[in-house]
């Protein structure tokens, strides 16, 4: 609504952003922004830019806050679910989840464009490929010939269960000629008659009186699970996790550790038969790197010229290094005793990673994040120009960092690499090699690097002296 947008699109730092986006000069880095304000921005990007949009935030429970917010401005907006990542290798996901989840991914294949709310550990899982998991979206129409037994082998590989009745999404019956079968995407089931290996008829089905309801031209039916794989991908990843399995059950043995030697026959030896005969697993996302030599992150399913807005980036960073220390904690303890194996450890991209394909998403030359979050920032500065004093405790981060960057940070924002900063050197020196030191932005020339420091002794570096207030550094 053009009405929404126009307030902002009235103001100088935002046809900034605007002008930034539109030449390739980012990431463009937003701060004094309050909280009231970003969903309205990170919208009004979205209105202005005709782009998609990806929101990252730094908990499941703000991203949901978000999302409510993000409602009253456009209803093409979606959440897409974190996993517990302490409980990964575990099969403990709800349905309700996962059909969020997928919902998402739905979209994301037949090329929409909705604004996705998520947590930063939302993008830790591994994914297939975008073309491997979209070759195994099924679009079954009356008229086609299809063998039966493939495609029940397939719906298996898929995640589906076979059942006497179909009464819940994500099961489905083969009974002579019909076949019932409950997407997790669909509203309904669908049951469709064959005539041999014809389609003869679609229809869709109420679970609950097992009977036919409206007859219908073709019927969608989405993969279960993420992993997804060819019978022959299947065999491969058992033989890789069996040969693994017994180097670590010799050594156990060796080692006297007969009641973790157990373990890993009970969860690892027999994970590893079921899946060479059965060609399927309850819990298949923690045997990713056995299945694909080149897994992806959901980064790989956005469009190129996807723009990721990072609410609050240095609050993104301190959740997910609490967060990764704990998962790498309980991964080592449960690799000590028998529960998985050491190939397994790297079941989850660390969010260094994460960052790392953002940063190659197109040919962007840096990556961009926040050093203060909502609350004041005290720049050394000589003037005290930035931040201005009436942010005050409402004092903002909200940076959008566009994946179709072009040329370095400095040369982006027409800044010359050897105009003296002042305590520059010491800003450069003090991240130099991390994931904060990539670069230096501005707003234009006669932006000054500063020193601040924050609640709780935080420091860092900041661009200032100007009043406005997108400007910042670039980490």
């Amino acid at each position: 609504m053009r009405a929404l947008t126009a307030p902002l699109t009235e103001l100088g730092s935002f046809q900034q952003i605007l002008e930034g986006i539109a030449k390739g000069n980012t990431p463009v880095f937003a701060t004094g922004v309050i909280d009231a304000a970003k969903n309205h921005l990170a919208y009004s990007l979205q209105a202005e830019t005709k782009r998609p949009l990806f929101l990252l935030t730094y908990s499941e429970l703000r991203a949901k806050e978000i999302l409510e917010d993000l409602t009253f401005f456009t209803k093409d907006c979606a959440y897409y679910p974190a996993k517990d990542i302490l409980f990964y290798s575990a099969d403990v996901h709800s349905m309700e989840m996962n059909r969020q989840r997928f919902l998402v991914l739905e979209r994301l294949l037949k090329g929409e464009t909705p604004i996705i709310v998520a947590s930063a550990e939302a993008l830790l899982d591994k994914y297939p490929p975008k073309e491997i998991f979209a070759s195994f979206r099924l679009t079954l129409r009356t008229g086609e010939i299809v063998e039966i037994a493939e495609l029940t082998r397939k719906l298996v590989r898929m995640g589906y269960e076979r059942t006497e009745l179909v009464e819940s999404p994500g099961q489905f019956s083969l009974r002579g000629g019909i076949l019932d079968i409950w997407s997790l995407t669909a509203e309904d089931a669908v049951r469709i008659e064959f005539w041999d290996d014809e389609i003869d008829s679609i229809r869709s089905m109420d679970a609950q009186s097992q009977r036919s309801v409206e007859k219908l031209e073709e019927a969608s039916i989405f993969p279960m699970r993420e992993m997804v794989y060819t019978e022959e991908q299947a065999v491969s990843a058992a033989e890789r996790i069996e040969q693994e399995y017994r180097k670590v059950l010799k050594n156990l043995e060796q080692k006297g550790e007969a009641e973790n030697a157990e373990r890993l026959r009970e969860h690892i030896g027999e994970d590893a038969e079921r899946l060479r005969a059965e060609k399927t697993l309850p819990a298949l996302g923690a045997y990713a790197d056995y299945f694909y030599e080149n897994p992806v992150s959901l980064l790989s399913y956005l469009r190129e010229d996807t723009l990721l807005v990072f609410d609050e980036p240095e609050r993104i960073r301190e959740h997910m290094d609490i967060l990764t220390e704990e998962y790498h904690e309980s991964v080592k303890g449960r690799i000590a005793q028998g529960y998985l194996l050491p190939g397994q450890s790297n079941m989850l991209y660390d969010y260094t990673e994460i960052l790392r394909q953002a940063e190659g998403f197109a040919s962007a030359s840096g990556y961009s994040s926040a050093l203060c979050g909502a609350s004041a920032c005290r720049a050394e500065s000589e003037d005290g120009g930035f931040p201005p004093e009436n942010h005050g405790e409402s004092f903002g981060a909200l940076y959008a960092f566009l994946p179709a960057a072009r040329g370095s940070f400095l040369r982006g924002a027409g800044i010359s690499e050897k105009e003296p900063f002042p305590h520059a050197d010491s800003c450069r020196q003090r991240y130099k090699g991390t994931a904060y030191g990539k670069g230096i932005a501005g707003n234009g020339a006669g932006s000054r690097l500063y020193r601040f420091s924050g609640k709780g002794g935080a420091e860092g570096c900041r661009l200032g002296g100007t009043r406005h207030a997108f400007q910042g550094l670039s980490v």
